[in-house]
């Protein structure tokens, strides 16, 4: 696999791509005291978020796929936040805490681009790779989002777990990712398959990211954007780390003998609703 050519990129979008602006908590936090004119403890709330997005995520995974709507499974998960912390509030009052913290977060004020994302897409386009999203997230990422963070129309695909009803690290949205791009390809007269070899997936989680990529042959990049002890240990487990997407650009520059070009024309930008292959040609 050393010297296999690369011919398509994959993205996380969270901690990858993109941030969030300031910290969930205080959102949370700034979210009770305009509807209930309360002050809520921010550790509290903080721990209260993470233990609601992990019981919800298990009882009703991938934002509850098909069988929930992704507004009532948010909703869900603010008020266990909140039940979590201990605070409970009136049902009216506990559901515009829900409202506004839900619009904040399908808005542009919660979300930022790094600033060397849309470079790096630009960059690796131009030298004629594929380049697309594969991400644990909701609709809202291909809806609002990353039109929104001017990031959507430079990606060639936008693969999302509540759309596919299969989450990373399962590396079925992995397989289906590259089975849904060779089928494009074959439909616009590419005759020659991508194979997992010739993929690099970059992400910030060593296991749904690193390893999830790994362990299907692809090529893996972690991307340790904010300094983290966690990556310390990433990389005496051998793990490829970078700071930003200019080390990952000068990382593949350096080995320009690897990139190789698809004949792809980004002006023909692949479906986005690989959720339903029916849907082909867009």
């Amino acid at each position: 696999m050393a010297n296999t050519p690369i011919r398509v990129i994959t993205l996380d979008v969270t901690g990858t791509l993109a941030k969030f602006k300031g910290h969930i908590g205080d959102i949370y936090c700034s979210s009770a005291m305009r509807a209930a004119n309360i002050k809520p403890d921010y550790d509290k709330i903080h721990k209260g978020f993470k233990d609601a997005y992990i019981e919800t995520s298990t009882m009703y995974p991938c934002f509850g796929g098909s069988k929930m709507e992704t507004k009532e499974w948010w909703r869900r998960c603010v008020k266990r936040s909140f039940d979590i912390a201990g605070y409970h509030f009136k049902p009216q009052v506990q559901e515009n805490i829900f409202r506004h913290i839900y619009a904040l977060f399908g808005s542009r004020g919660a979300y930022e681009a790094f600033d060397d994302s849309k470079p790096f897409i630009e960059w690796a386009k131009g030298e004629g790779l594929i380049v697309g999203v594969v991400s644990n997230a909701d609709e809202r990422y291909e809806d609002g989002i990353l039109p929104m963070l001017d990031l959507y129309d430079r990606l060639d695909f936008v693969i999302l777990s509540k759309l596919e009803e299969v989450e990373k690290p399962d590396p079925e949205i992995f397989v289906r990712t590259i089975d849904y791009v060779n089928q494009w390809l074959k439909m616009s007269g590419f005759r020659d398959n991508v194979k997992m070899e010739e993929v690099v997936h970059i992400g910030d989680n060593y296991k749904k990211d690193y390893l999830m990529a790994k362990s299907l042959g692809a090529r893996s990049i972690l991307l340790d954007r904010f300094n983290t002890e966690e990556a310390k240990q990433w990389r005496r487990d051998g793990a490829e780390v970078m700071r930003d997407f200019t080390e990952v650009q000068e990382w593949l520059q350096h080995r320009r003998f690897l990139i190789r070009p698809s004949q792809f024309k980004h002006e023909d930008r692949l479906c986005s609703l690989f959720a339903n292959p029916t849907k082909f040609p867009c």
